[in-house]
């Protein structure tokens, strides 16, 4: 996470964060410890282009998520998810060794996630 610095006091992230309301929450009360005044504004993400095609980002969806695990090349997901083979990759990178760790933690052992760990692991109402 990039967080910006302005010489007039100005504090931003470099890229909008994903994260939970919970971590969400626990990042606002932070930056309220480490700065005097935190002011919240909600701002639409400008659109990226790539190519001459603009692109959005897409938040993830616990169904997608479990499609992660599935044994596909990323080329494979990406057609089946709409999503770069690169987005893939990246979130790939982190989600399952961080759903390996929830499910140990939870079960004991790694057996196969369901939708309903994906959402308790993402802090997410059933």
């Amino acid at each position: 996470m990039k967080i910006l610095y302005s010489g007039e006091g100005l504090v931003d992230f470099g890229i909008p964060p994903a994260v939970s309301e919970e971590q969400k929450t626990k990042i606002i009360e932070f930056l309220k410890q480490m700065f005097i005044d935190v002011e919240l504004v909600d701002t639409k993400e400008k659109e990226k282009h790539f190519n001459s095609v603009n692109k959005t980002s897409k938040k993830w969806k616990p169904k997608d998520l479990l499609m992660l695990l599935e044994p596909l090349s990323e080329e494979e997901l990406a057609e089946k998810l709409d999503r770069s083979p690169m987005s893939i990759r990246m979130y790939r990178g982190h989600f399952e060794p961080d759903l390996r760790s929830f499910m140990i933690k939870k079960y004991g052992n790694a057996k196969k996630p369901t939708l309903d760990d994906i959402n308790e692991m993402n802090g997410d109402e059933k």
